[in-house]
């Protein structure tokens, strides 16, 4: 499979989130921990096996499967491809969501863009703007063969796309993050303002300064602050 392929999740494996720390809250990840183990009667599935007991769509067959190891996602066969990365820092507050199964904060699609081909801006191949994070704690995959600690999504639309997006027109980068004493300021500025601890609840974070989503700092060899 190449860059190219069909795709689309793109992905960093463990090599990178071993430098990724967060600092989870006491009871084991918070709000997002105790909502992604499965707390709601009316959620028929949910992550607390990790996708081992999911019997619909293609979980099961090996083919577009959710959940997937990480770090064997990331090793196609070289075509020239690189992936680059676009995005401003975001200092403004966010709307997290919880849904019942996740977290999920959608974004302004200017904040920023990925895109695969040869050369940034001029030789690109395709472009897919920011659409929002969903977090998982713990990770909804695995890196290296392993679950972690928490999971950042970022999702993209392809560029054009108007209203929800196609599965093919979906770019999704995930990030894995190992518990940590050393705060990442990404995730404490996620969490500022408060988790919603309930389904179909919303809080504002990123509120106040000096909190920022600075985007950039994911894809850096050592994380951010």
């Amino acid at each position: 499979m190449s860059l190219r392929g069909s795709l689309i999740a793109l992905a960093v494996g463990l090599a990178a989130a071993r430098h990724r720390h967060a600092t989870l809250a006491a009871d084991g990840g918070g709000a997002a921990g105790r909502l992604l183990r499965g707390s709601s009667s009316v959620v028929n599935w949910d992550y607390s096996e990790h996708g081992r007991n999911w019997n619909m769509g293609q979980c099961c067959i090996g083919v577009g499967q959710s959940p997937l190891n990480v770090s064997k996602a990331v090793a196609v066969e070289p075509d020239g491809e690189l992936l680059f990365h676009a995005y401003r820092v975001h200092e403004e507050p966010v709307r997290m969501l919880n849904d019942g199964r996740r977290l999920v904060a959608e974004l302004d699609s200017r904040i920023g863009s990925i895109g695969i081909g040869r050369a940034f801006p001029g030789d690109l191949t395709d472009l897919w703007d920011l659409w929002k994070i969903e977090a998982h704690a713990p990770s909804e995959h695995t890196f290296e063969g392993r679950t972690v600690a928490l999971e950042l999504q970022l999702y993209h639309k392809r560029r054009g796309t108007v209203g929800e997006p196609s599965p093919d027109a979906i770019a999704v980068v995930a990030f894995g993050f190992v518990a940590s004493a050393s705060p990442l300021g990404f995730v404490n500025a996620l969490r500022q303002g408060g988790l919603p601890a309930s389904q179909g609840t919303e809080t504002l974070v990123n509120r106040v300064s000096p909190a920022r989503l600075d985007f950039t700092k994911l894809f850096g060899p050592s994380g951010g602050t």
